[in-house]
């Protein structure tokens, strides 16, 4: 029974272990494999890789990558918008609204009554508005 329990072990750990040294490194190609999810800008992986942890860099790089995903969003919307009969139109106009509202509930300052970090909703803002943005572009090709 105690040499089944320590082959075990050792199945066990040539099967987990190996998964440790590649979780180290795994926070950067989730944010790669998130970043190329949402359209989000491969100078914006760059941008936060150069800031590493200091706030204002950081503040930066999510403005200005909201500010193009934002840019990104207006024009698939509009053009998704010229494309669409009248009742669609108001249909789009609705879901839109609805959308402006979820990411912005999602992604409020104090969700819960508990107050975000400080860049946490930022961050949300900019994956919400890239996923948004990426889905009014592929609903684009479908109409």
């Amino acid at each position: 029974m105690k040499t089944e329990r320590i082959v075990l072990g050792a199945v066990l750990a040539m099967l987990f272990l190996p998964g440790l040294s590649e979780a180290t490194s795994q926070p950067r190609d989730d944010q790669a494999v998130i970043s190329r999810m949402y359209g989000l800008r491969p100078s914006f992986d760059r941008c936060l890789d150069q800031a590493q942890s200091a706030t204002a860099p950081i503040r930066t790089c999510l403005a200005d990558e909201l500010d193009y995903q934002d840019k990104r969003l207006n024009k698939a919307y509009h053009a998704l918008m010229a494309k669409l009969n009248s009742a669609l139109q108001a249909k789009l106009k609705a879901e839109e609204k609805i959308w402006i509202q979820y990411r912005d509930n999602r992604c409020s300052a104090v969700v819960d009554g508990i107050e975000r970090p400080e860049l946490d909703g930022l961050s949300c803002k900019v994956d919400e508005t890239g996923k948004q943005a990426s889905d009014l572009e592929a609903r684009l090709f479908v109409q």
